[in-house]
């Protein structure tokens, strides 16, 4: 294939989800959220336990998301 040549590719198809679909990853983020925080907890090291506690507050964020969705549809 010669660089910047295009190639015929398929693309997908968007992704499409139910609310139910939304909920459930929400309540599966929130439960990775606090596993996160529990963990967080338990470190010794404060570099550590912010990094931990940094993917804790990205997995609440991120089912707050999943909660705005499921209201919209």
């Amino acid at each position: 294939m010669v660089l910047g040549e295009i190639q015929n590719r398929r693309t997908m198809p968007p992704l499409t989800f139910t609310a139910e679909e939304y909920r459930s990853a929400a309540q599966a983020c929130r439960a990775l959220a606090y596993q996160h925080e529990q963990d967080a907890l338990k470190q010794s090291n404060p570099s550590v336990a912010a990094t931990i506690n940094a993917s804790a507050r990205y997995f609440s964020d991120l089912a707050q998301k999943y909660e705005l969705a499921a209201k919209w549809l």
